[in-house]
């Protein structure tokens, strides 16, 4: 079954966005390049992507839709190449302003949206993705954990209120640093926004924010 994104998305401006005038119809350098170092994982026939699975099915495709025009007829399929294990196959996905990501288990075929590229923990275990999105796509923080032929979701924030981040590096296997992105409090009177650094860390089966000791000072005036 293919992701049901157009469930998910609606119209409008965002980071990251394909708008209608970059949304391509042929497939670009870095997809073909991706599929022709997939050693047959992927092949890309004009509009359409097709990965190789081991279940349910030998083969899934995934094809191009809609010109572009209007913001319910358009979907691109980009091949992005093999997780570093080599048991998923990472597809970016765009519309008409909106983008994602898909991990596809090659075993399975079972989709999971990512929304962006994640980060990897040292061991690869977890998967952070810190989104900053202002309008249409999914923005907020999200880590999966790998497990046998599943990516298992452990955290997700989705701010109410105006907050984007950003992952900075893995610390260890356990914590996680970010920059958030924020209205400015009183550390910062002068100016509407404020950069900051956090850490997010599991503790038992949970994942919580904490203050990064030494603190950071926040940045001033960030746009």
């Amino acid at each position: 079954m293919i992701f049901p994104f157009r469930a998910l998305r609606g119209a409008g401006a965002l980071l990251l966005a394909c708008s209608v005038g970059t949304i391509q119809a042929a497939a670009p350098a870095d997809d073909l390049a991706a599929v022709t170092a997939s050693t047959g994982a992927a092949r890309r026939d004009g509009a359409h992507l097709t990965l190789s699975l081991k279940a349910p099915a030998p083969a899934l495709t995934l094809s191009d839709r809609g010109d572009c025009s209007t913001p319910d007829a358009c979907t691109r399929y980009r091949f992005k190449g093999l997780s570093p294990n080599g048991q998923y196959a990472r597809v970016d996905v765009h519309g008409y302003e909106w983008g994602s990501q898909l991990w596809i288990n090659r075993n399975t075929g079972r989709q999971t949206e990512v929304f962006a590229d994640p980060v990897a923990s040292p061991s690869g275990r977890y998967l952070v993705v810190a989104n900053g999105a202002d309008c249409c796509e999914e923005n907020g923080v999200f880590i999966w954990e790998q497990q046998e032929d599943r990516l298992v979701p452990r955290f997700a924030l989705r701010p109410k209120d105006y907050a984007l981040y950003a992952t900075v590096r893995w610390e260890d296997e356990q914590t996680v640093r970010l920059r958030r992105l924020a209205r400015s409090t009183a550390a910062c009177p002068h100016d509407d926004l404020m950069s900051t650094e956090v850490l997010l860390r599991r503790q038992g089966t949970t994942w919580r924010f904490v203050t990064p000791t030494p603190a950071v000072p926040p940045r001033c005036g960030v746009s």
